[in-house]
């Protein structure tokens, strides 16, 4: 639905639709330098895998209002 990059604290963040029960998964490019140091949907803290150099998936079960997510970087 969303999506929103804040430079100055390095958190990209979003709006997204999910299917009521069913697990949801977001891949996000890493650039250079780059990790990410947390994640969460709604209230709850996420936990990020990193599928190669350059990706991360964070995953969560889907609901039936849409979720607000965010993944905080740390980095250059």
């Amino acid at each position: 639905e969303s999506l929103k990059w804040n430079s100055g604290e390095k958190i990209l963040s979003g709006v997204s639709k999910t299917v009521p029960g069913d697990p949801y998964s977001l891949y996000i490019y890493l650039p250079d330098n780059m990790s990410a140091a947390k994640a969460s949907a709604g209230e709850e803290e996420v936990k990020s895998e990193l599928i190669d150099d350059k990706l991360i998936r964070i995953t969560f079960p889907g609901k039936v209002d849409p979720v607000e997510w965010s993944v905080v970087f740390q980095g250059e």
